[in-house]
């Protein structure tokens, strides 16, 4: 029988610093401005005030004109770029999921059996199901050690046999996770954290490259890029300890919204380069861009 565990809301939430920690910030602040040069501080005003200029002038363009200018920017600059945008405008290029939170509160989590899964090639309700939940997982934090072991949101999937390994680190713009138990194979990505820029400049980063199955985005790929090292080497030990030998894993993905994207273009790349350790019999994606 499913089990509302009251998984908490995708995202995470910042804890707020102790009013006496408020205070100290404060008065180093006021030391540090008291103490600034009147060169440094002209300095200031001037990068200020340019960037307020430009944030101007690109709010005024139109779509495709600062998609054109976003492309050519570094990801340093095009998340400053985004988060000096109009909310308006910031959601009109990159979507309401990417940048509403609430839009990601989904409540309660009914979780599935993880050790009964059929996890069959092809569309399968209960697979399904198991795919948004693992999709939802994704989004949760890391510990702090950044071991799967020690990280609540994968620990039901332990204790339901698999072996678990994060991918990315809780300071990454990629994450997600592999799950493997015997020779069936979960991999799951985070999509966009409402309010994170780096995400936002990689969904922004429109520029069109060679990938797999013909050009991709750019951003998704490199995104990708980040742990493809570690998920292709957790699918290749997976499947070396597999008996009898020889045989391939298979393969579910899931995501949502940029975790969507990144399954996608994962499922594409495991097939091309991994063909011989795995098969994906299953891609389920939410929100995908």
């Amino acid at each position: 029988m499913a089990k509302d565990v009251g998984r908490p809301r995708f995202g995470r939430t910042p804890s707020p610093l102790p009013a006496a920690s408020n205070e100290r910030s404060n008065q180093a602040a006021d030391v540090a401005q008291q103490t600034d040069s009147p060169e440094k501080k002209l300095r200031s005003a001037a990068a200020k005030q340019a960037r307020r200029l430009e944030s101007k002038r690109l709010s005024q363009l139109n779509d495709e004109d600062l998609r054109r200018e976003l492309r050519g920017m570094s990801p340093t600059k095009r998340a400053q770029v985004l988060k000096d945008l109009p909310s308006t405008q910031r959601m009109l290029l990159l979507g309401s999921s990417a940048v509403h939170g609430a839009i990601h509160d989904t409540g309660p989590t009914f979780e599935p059996d993880w050790g009964s899964l059929p996890l069959k090639r092809g569309y399968n309700p209960t697979d399904a199901w198991a795919m948004a939940v693992a999709a939802k997982r994704a989004y949760e934090p890391f510990s702090a050690d950044g071991k799967a072991e020690n990280t609540q949101s994968v620990k039901d999937l332990i204790r339901a046999g698999y072996q678990v390994k994060l991918l990315g680190s809780s300071s990454s713009t990629t994450q997600g996770f592999v799950a493997t138990k015997g020779d069936k194979a979960i991999v799951a990505f985070r999509g966009t954290e409402p309010g994170n820029f780096d995400d936002y400049a990689t969904d922004a980063d429109f520029t069109q490259v060679p990938g797999y199955g013909g050009a991709v985005h750019a951003g998704f790929d490199k995104g990708l890029d980040q742990v493809w090292g570690d998920l292709k080497a957790g699918l290749a030990s997976a499947q070396s300890n597999l008996k009898p030998p020889g045989q391939k894993l298979s393969v579910h993905l899931t995501g949502h919204s940029l975790g969507a994207a990144l399954a996608t273009l994962a499922a594409s790349r495991i097939q091309d380069e991994l063909s011989g350790v795995a098969s994906v019999n299953g891609v389920y994606t939410f929100g995908s861009p």
